[in-house]
């Protein structure tokens, strides 16, 4: 699905590129190209709506069934973009200029060539109408599987808002002298802020890396309930409703938002309940800063006397358009603190076991990447082995470590993390797909291929390859 994510998207910028410029004109398709883009817009919203339809067993089937022929219909179409532009462009090079001498051998060349174009543009005519009768059948297939348009940018409806959300409440096995430093850091420069201001700190990092037990721990420290009168945790995620979120900020501030359905009818009845009081407001997993900017800056503004605002997101270009005065950037787990972590939640005591696994069980750890979230997914297929040296190896040596064996949980942060990317530069993820496991790759070569695969979006002003090197970062 996200491959077929990234070729759509690829082709999108194929099909925008080839209708602005001159190829397209002297080529007498732009109006079929137009026909086509507006097609191919319809079809992305409803491809979102196929990628959340998957997850549905008893739909994935005949949504799988879509999906690929959607896929063969991209690959024709990113096929049809490049002959246009490359034969548009013999064209304008075929240009003849009109002489004195010689006209009549002229006349015949034009003639000739004036042929050739008729038939081709004739031939990739007819291409792309092709084309646009595959996509409309598509359509139909979409609407009979009541596929429905996701707006890119827009808010989910309140009834597919994510079934998987955080809370408050602190685990039991947080480990590690980085989380407890990094807590005290937090709270210290959070109630020590001005309390006239409204300000927003973030926490940012990869998926698993352990944000959300870090606004947990923060949240729950004693120093920001006494320095707070309301203190309110919400889980934002990708998929949220603007009226469910502020009806349920509304409730864990004290206030009733009664039969309100309406974001127009929420948003006074937020700044209200506040009533002049400081707030403290965790909104974990945030994925886009109109959450904030658009939606609840203003009545938290204009109803709370101060506060502060603590967002946990991946990106942290996010966090900046939110406005954060301070971003903390959660780093990897150490060898020790990881090790520490599998401990605990394998159940496994200080002792004789613990100092006989030791070596494989931080060789683990240390394939687990410092992420906490790795470490507990594999402690809980190690807690169904016997605590032996032998079956902790097996588990190192398995295939467990394929996103395909492990656990849905686990296999679903790694695809959020890879969903999150944008269409280029997942087929330059999938591109590393190509090469056997422990390959030693050069970067330049793979820059290289990037440019000449089409993976790497033109810049003005900027050199492909210096773009590409970019995307390793």
């Amino acid at each position: 699905m996200a491959a077929l994510e990234a070729l759509f998207g690829v082709c999108a910028e194929k099909l925008a590129a080839l209708f602005q410029d001159e190829v397209a004109m002297i080529l007498g398709v732009k109006e079929e190209l137009g026909k086509l883009q507006r097609r191919m817009d319809r079809i992305d919203c409803a491809l979102k709506d196929a990628g959340w339809r998957r997850t549905d067993k008893d739909a994935a089937a005949t949504t799988n069934c879509w999906l690929s022929e959607l896929q063969s219909i991209l690959h024709e179409a990113s096929d049809v973009f490049d002959d246009c532009r490359s034969e548009g462009g013999k064209l304008l090079d075929n240009e003849l200029p009109f002489a004195s001498s010689g006209l009549s051998i002229l006349r015949r060349i034009r003639f000739i060539s004036n042929f050739t174009s008729v038939l081709v543009r004739h031939k990739l005519a007819n291409r792309i109408r092709a084309l646009n009768n595959r996509i409309d059948e598509v359509g139909k297939d979409g609407s009979i599987l009541n596929l429905e348009p996701v707006k890119p940018e827009g808010r989910a409806a309140p009834d597919t808002s994510s079934t998987h959300e955080t809370c408050e409440i602190m685990e039991a096995d947080v480990v590690g002298r980085e989380i407890e430093d990094a807590t005290d850091e937090l709270v210290e420069m959070i109630v020590t802020n001005d309390r006239r201001n409204f300000h927003v700190t973030a926490v940012t990092g990869m998926g698993g890396i352990g944000k959300t037990t870090l606004g947990q721990k923060v949240y729950n420290n004693p120093r920001i309930g006494d320095h707070f009168q309301v203190k309110i945790w919400i889980c934002v995620t990708q998929k949220y409703s603007d009226v469910r979120l502020l009806q349920e900020i509304t409730r864990k501030a004290g206030g009733s938002h009664g039969s309100a359905e309406r974001v127009s009818e929420l948003l006074p009845i937020l700044s209200q309940t506040l009533g002049g009081r400081s707030i403290f407001l965790v909104l974990d997993d945030v994925w886009r800063s109109n959450v904030w900017t658009d939606l609840l800056r203003n009545p938290l503004q204009n109803g709370a006397a101060s506060g502060c605002v603590l967002v946990t997101t991946r990106d942290q270009n996010v966090a900046m358009r939110m406005g954060a005065k301070h971003i903390h950037q959660v780093e990897k787990m150490s060898v020790d603190s990881g090790w520490e972590l599998l401990c605990k939640k394998t159940y496994l005591e200080e002792g004789e076991d613990a100092q006989s696994l030791r070596s494989v069980g931080v060789q683990i750890v240390n394939k687990c990447g410092g992420l906490p979230l790795a470490i507990k997914v594999i402690a809980g297929v190690l807690t169904t082995k016997e605590k032996s040296r032998k079956e902790w190896e097996k588990v190192l040596r398995s295939n467990a470590w394929s996103m395909s064996e492990l656990p849905e949980e686990f296999r679903g942060a790694l695809y959020l993390s890879y969903d999150d990317l944008s269409p280029h530069l997942k087929q330059c993820f999938l591109s590393f797909c190509l090469y056997p496991e422990d390959y030693e790759l050069d970067r330049w070569e793979l820059r290289r291929m990037w440019v000449a695969e089409g993976f790497v979006n033109q810049e003005e002003g900027s050199i492909m390859e210096e773009l590409a090197e970019q995307y390793f970062s």
